[in-house]
C-alpha cells in the first residue's frame, strides 16, 4: 500500500513561512552570513509535493529559478499544472528519486528540504545531507525539518497504537479512520488514578484527532518516521563540512524564551552552542525543528548582531490584547499570535507593536520604523542618547521575532492596501497562486507565505480577483451565481432575501471579505 500512497492519496501542500528565501536570507545576515540576494538566486525544494512551498516565492521573484523534486508522479503533474496556469518560465518540475539526483543540477544558494528527513530510509536521508554539501553555493543555506527527540517518544508511542489497526484494511483513510477510533478507545481505557501516562495519551489523542487526515496518514501511518536529538543532525552535517547556523522558526541561543536564571545556569555547564540548545530540548520536550545549515569554512557571530541592521524589514500580523487592570501600567497592550502573551510595557515597544499591527501586511525597514519611533533620529548620525534607545528597542524587537510576533525579512511583498473607502473603478486583483487555489480549496497563501482559510462566499469572490473587474461587476457576477444555485450566503434562506435585500447582503459580504483579503495580504498591486 504505502509503495504509491503519495500517488493515492497527494499530500495536503501548504506554504511555511519559515522556509521562505527571505526568512533563510535574514537569518543568515542576523549571524554574519551575507547570502545571496532572494531577488536572483537558486532554489532548490526537495519533496516539493505539489509546489504550495514553492509558487509563493517563484511568483514573487521572476528573476530566480526554482527546481522541485518529487519521486510522486500524480504530485508532480499536478505542480506542472500549476505552473502552467500561472505562466512560471522559472520554475523546473522532476518526478524523481533523490537518490537520483547529480550534481550537474545545481549549484543552489538555497535548498528546502521541509517534511522528508524523518520519513524517508537511512541511505536516502544521507543522501540529503550530502545534496546540502555538494550543490550548496559557496554563501548558501540549506534548511533542513525533522521530527525531535525527545517530544516525539510519546508521540511515536501514539503512532504504533495506530499503526497496529491501520494495516487491517486496504484502503488507507478507512484504515485512518479505523485507526482513530482504536486510539480513543485505548486512551478511555487507561486507568485514572492520576496516571501521567492516561494524561499524556489522552492530551496527545486530541491533538492528533484535531489534524486533518492526510497530514495524519502521512506522518503517523508512514512506514518510515524516524525522530532525531538535535545534536544527531548537527553532527551528520558536521561530518560532511556543514555547521549550524541557527533554527529557522526563531533566532535561537540567546533569545529562547526561559527565565535568565535557567538559560545562566546552562552556559555554565555548556560546552558549546550546541549543547546549549540540546538542554533546552530536553526541558522543552521538543517534538519538531527547521535547522538551517551553511558551509564550515563561513566565520559565523555566536549571537545575533548587536547592531540594528537597518535593511531588513519588518511586519507583524500580531494582536493587541488587553491585560487586566491593576497588574500593569494603563494603557499597556500585551501582544500574541494564537499563543502566550507577551507583555513588555517599554513605551518605544509598545507604539512599535502598534504601529507595526496597524500598517500589516505592509512593511517597513528597521530604519524606518525607528526613525518614526525617535524624534530627530537619523540613523546615520544618532546621537549616544538615541543609539541607547535604538539598541533597547532593536533588542526588543529581536525577542518579539523570537516569540513568533515579528517578521525579520529580506524582503517586503507588493500588496495592496486600498483602505475602507477604495477609489473609484477600482478592480481588486489577487494574487495569483492564491487565486488559483481558491478555484478548488478553502486555504490560501498569503503574500507572507501564511495559510489563509477562506469561506465559501470568500472563496468564490477571491478566485474572481484577476484585476479585471470592477466591485459592481463583481456584486453582479456573485449575484448572478446565487441565482444559478452555484453560491450559498451561510446563515441566510435563498426562499426570503431576494431583490435589495440579497443585493444589500452581497454587498456588506463583499466588503467585509475585501477587507479581510487586503489585511491578510491577498491582494497585489495591479
Amino acid at each position: 500500500m504505502s509503495e504509491y500512497i503519495y500517488d493515492r492519496i497527494p499530500y495536503d501542500t501548504r506554504a511555511y513561512p519559515s522556509a521562505h528565501p527571505r526568512n533563510l536570507a535574514a537569518i543568515g545576515m542576523l549571524y554574519g552570513l551575507e547570502a545571496p540576494p532572494v531577488e536572483r538566486c537558486r532554489v532548490l525544494v526537495l519533496g516539493c509535493a505539489q509546489g504550495g512551498n514553492l509558487f509563493p516565492a517563484a511568483t514573487r521573484y521572476p528573476d530566480s529559478r526554482f527546481v522541485g523534486i518529487d519521486n510522486s508522479q500524480r504530485q508532480i503533474e499536478a505542480a506542472r499544472a500549476t505552473a502552467e496556469k500561472l505562466g512560471l518560465a522559472n520554475v523546473s518540475l522532476h518526478c524523481m528519486d533523490i537518490m537520483d539526483m547529480g550534481e550537474d543540477m545545481g549549484p543552489f544558494d538555497y535548498i528546502i528540504a521541509h517534511g522528508i528527513y524523518s520519513w524517508i530510509p537511512a541511505a536516502v536521508r544521507g543522501k540529503v545531507f550530502q545534496i546540502c554539501k555538494t550543490q550548496l553555493s559557496a554563501n548558501g543555506i540549506a534548511y533542513l525539518s525533522y521530527n525531535t527527540l525527545p517530544g516525539w517518544h510519546v508521540n511515536g508511542i501514539v503512532r504504533d497504537i495506530m499503526r497496529y489497526r491501520f494495516w487491517e484494511h486496504e484502503d488507507p483513510m478507512k484504515g485512518l479512520e479505523e485507526a482513530l477510533r482504536y486510539l480513543e478507545s485505548i486512551a478511555g481505557a487507561v486507568p485514572v488514578n492520576n496516571n501521567p501516562y492516561m494524561a499524556l495519551l489522552k492530551n496527545i489523542q486530541a491533538q492528533v484527532s484535531a489534524n486533518n487526515h492526510t497530514y495524519l496518514l502521512h506522518e503517523y501511518l508512514s512506514d518510515i518516521n524516524e525522530a532525531f536529538y538535535f545534536h544527531q543532525i548537527v553532527g551528520k552535517g558536521a561530518a560532511l563540512g556543514l555547521q549550524y547556523l541557527a533554527d529557522a522558526t526563531f533566532i535561537g541561543r540567546e533569545f529562547i524564551t526561559h527565565s535568565a536564571e535557567l538559560s545562566n545556569r546552562f552556559r555554565a555547564i555548556s560546552k558549546n552552542i550546541i549543547d546549549y540548545e540540546q538542554h533546552f530540548d530536553f526541558v522543552s520536550n521538543r517534538l519538531f525543528r527547521s535547522s538551517l545549515f551553511c558551509h564550515q569554512d563561513i566565520a559565523l557571530r555566536e549571537t545575533v548582531s548587536s547592531e540594528p541592521l537597518w535593511m531588513l524589514y519588518c511586519a507583524s500580523m500580531a494582536k493587541a490584547a488587553e491585560l487586566p487592570a491593576g497588574q500593569y501600567p494603563a494603557g499597556v497592550l500585551g501582544f500574541h499570535n494564537g499563543g502566550g502573551v507577551m507583555v513588555d510595557a517599554h513605551p518605544l515597544f509598545q507604539e512599535a507593536m502598534k504601529h507595526l499591527i496597524e500598517i500589516y501586511p505592509r512593511a517597513m525597514t528597521l530604519a524606518q520604523l525607528m526613525e518614526s519611533l525617535i524624534p530627530g533620529l537619523r540613523v546615520q548620525q544618532a546621537s549616544p542618547e538615541q543609539s541607547r534607545e535604538v539598541g533597547t528597542l532593536y533588542g526588543k524587537l529581536l525577542r518579539a521575532r523570537a516569540a513568533g510576533l515579528v517578521n525579520l525579512t529580506m524582503d517586503k511583498p507588493a500588496v495592496a492596501t486600498p483602505g475602507p473607502r477604495p477609489p473609484p473603478g477600482y478592480r481588486p486583483c489577487a494574487l495569483p497562486f492564491a487565486r488559483l487555489q481558491a478555484e478548488s480549496g478553502d486555504v490560501v497563501v498569503s503574500a507572507w507565505n501564511e495559510n489563509v482559510g477562506l469561506n465559501p462566499f470568500s472563496r468564490q469572490l477571491l478566485s474572481l480577483l484577476d484585476g479585471t473587474r470592477r466591485v459592481q461587476e463583481l456584486k453582479k457576477e456573485l449575484l448572478s451565481r446565487i441565482e444559478r444555485g452555484t453560491l450559498e450566503i451561510p446563515g441566510e434562506d435563498p426562499g426570503t432575501s431576494r431583490g435589495a435585500v440579497l443585493e444589500k447582503n452581497v454587498e456588506r459580504r463583499m466588503e467585509d471579505s475585501l477587507a479581510f483579503f487586503s489585511k491578510s495580504g491577498l491582494l497585489k498591486i495591479s
